[in-house]
């Protein structure tokens, strides 16, 4: 029998006995290839053992990997479960229940896969899940707590947010509510999955953002809880941890609004309510005066009150109101505005945390246009293709500007201004990124590396430019012709140059990667130059913000 014949017995038989749930060993069908093929046998078996398996607990049926995978030692098992996530087929969140035979706790309602834990709360944990019959498709799933399970005010509440979410999912800055469910007795919301990071988080990892990006999300923020008020929804606990910031390529970030746990309709019957005269609910550092005396008498006014502690905790990098206790809402409490904010926005924020919510704004448009009038000399936005991020030009005259956040050229005249960004590159010693300087003559120039200081020589012609990096010489041979040995800077593999005596300046290509080398002699030593590639980003025009 020939060996790919006896490949296919191999493997037939295999498949045969997972069939039939007889629990093969895997050592005993690779002792049956010769020790030449036997690597590739395994392999096969090992994803024809993951394919059974997979079907199984992916089909809702209670798995145990045990049996798919018995004689695999556990160091192989795990090496080819690292393989599975890098394709994306398996997640690190998976692999431990699976492992401990739970595999069917990552199927919620038969539709739904697990795939993560993104978030959790008091009453409910937030996983990343897929719709098994949407394909790779990524979803956000909030689903009641075990120990919950059996309160019945948590699950009232929860499938209360579950209706609220319902009837705002079309508005772009509220999460989208797409699904809902119960799951052997534990409901479940569905919901769009954000690309992104939170506001709290996003303070933490950045510190406090400027006036204008923080009045920008805010903003955008207020928009979505005007569309909730039109329908008489209060959110009640607006913080920036509720406020997610999703990042999508080539666009301004959008700013959704979601958890709307603690939400309750203005509207609706007494006794369809779940809060009751004297209950507190909410964060209390951007709580209200009066949601911390009586949280069932609350307006809208009361989230324009959080809002703008919210906008505060932007502004300042963290959150600067602590209350102690309820009898502190008797006492009125004077935010600490950043100096650096303008008069316009420090009248506009002491309005929006005013003690009494008399004195604050009477709806959320109305705090939509205070904000948007707070920087009418903005002109314009621009995303950095280089740090990919955003940032708000003004420009008085025309000529150019240095971009702040790459250090890029920006051209402004007649009205419009186009991005250049600055030029880099990766310096083979160090794995650095180093800035082009930007003025390198439109012929050869030879400068050193900012980085390790060895010599780049730079060819610019026209809208080319080549770059060329030193590369030590380790070893130098005579034949008739000189044998330059070197490590190539792309592959880390030896290989070598071959020239004339008299060919200083030589251009020919690398051995390993195929880029272009050039050979020079410098007081009688001998080199080698290797040519690297620059990070190149497209001239962009910058967005006129009307």
């Amino acid at each position: 029998m020939s060996w790919p014949e006896q490949c296919d017995q191999i493997l037939s038989d295999f498949e045969d006995a997972l069939k039939r749930d007889s629990q093969p060993n895997h050592k005993d069908f690779i002792a049956q290839a010769p020790s030449t093929k036997q690597a590739k046998v395994r392999c096969e078996l090992l994803d024809m053992a993951w394919d059974r398996f997979s079907k199984q607990w992916r089909g809702g049926a209670e798995a145990r990997i045990g049996h798919y995978f018995i004689g695999v030692p556990n160091n192989r098992r795990d090496e080819f479960f690292r393989r599975l996530v890098s394709k994306g087929q398996l997640t690190d969140f998976q692999i431990p229940r699976i492992l401990a035979d739970n595999s069917h706790q990552l199927i919620v309602d038969q539709k739904y896969e697990i795939r993560d834990e993104i978030g959790s709360g008091g009453m409910a944990r937030i996983f990343k899940v897929r719709n098994r019959s949407l394909g790779d498709t990524d979803y956000a799933m909030k689903m009641i707590r075990d120990q919950e399970s059996a309160n019945k005010q948590t699950i009232d509440r929860f499938l209360q947010e579950a209706k609220l979410a319902a009837k705002l999912s079309k508005h772009p800055n509220i999460v989208t509510t797409t699904d809902a469910g119960k799951d052997e007795g534990k409901p479940y919301v569905v919901m769009e999955y954000i690309k992104g990071s939170d506001l709290y988080a996003v303070v933490k990892d950045r510190g406090a953002l400027s006036a204008k990006v923080a009045v920008d999300y805010t903003i955008q923020a207020a928009k979505g809880l005007s569309a909730a008020h039109k329908k008489n929804i209060i959110h009640r606990d607006v913080k920036p941890s509720n406020l997610m910031l999703e990042d999508i390529d080539d666009e301004a970030p959008i700013v959704k609004v979601c958890d709307l746990g603690l939400a309750f309709q203005s509207d609706a019957n007494e006794g369809d309510r779940l809060t009751r005269c004297g209950e507190v609910f909410g964060t209390p550092s951007y709580m209200s005066p009066e949601q911390i005396l009586d949280a069932s008498t609350v307006d809208c006014r009361t989230d324009i009150f959080s809002l703008g502690y919210t906008l505060l905790h932007l502004l300042n990098g963290q959150s600067i109101r602590k209350v102690e206790s309820t009898n502190n809402s008797n006492q009125p409490y004077k935010p600490e505005i950043p100096e650096s904010v303008p008069e316009q926005l420090k009248s506009t924020l002491a309005k929006m945390v005013s003690f009494s919510k008399e004195d604050r704004q009477e709806s959320m448009k109305q705090v939509i246009r205070e904000l948007e009038h707070c920087f009418d000399v903005v002109d314009f936005k621009m995303r950095c293709p280089v740090s990919r991020s955003h940032e708000t030009l003004e420009f008085e005259d025309e000529g150019e500007y240095i971009c702040d956040l790459c250090e890029g050229s920006i051209h402004y005249e007649n009205g419009a201004a186009t991005h250049v960004p600055a030029l880099r590159f990766k310096c083979p010693e160090t794995q650095d990124y180093e800035r082009v300087p930007s003025n390198v003559s439109d012929t050869e120039e030879v400068w050193p590396c900012p980085s390790c200081g060895e010599r780049v020589l730079v060819r610019r012609w026209k809208k080319y430019l080549d770059l060329y990096h030193f590369v030590p010489v380790d070893r130098i041979g005579f034949y008739g012709f000189r044998v330059l040995s070197f490590e190539c800077p792309r592959t880390f593999k030896k290989c070598r140059a071959e020239m004339q005596q008299n060919e200083v300046g030589d251009y020919q290509n690398c051995q390993e990667c195929d880029d272009e080398l050039v050979v020079f002699c410098d007081d009688g030593l001998w080199g080698v130059c290797h040519q690297i590639h620059y990070c190149e980003f497209p001239v962009q025009p910058i967005q006129r913000v009307e």
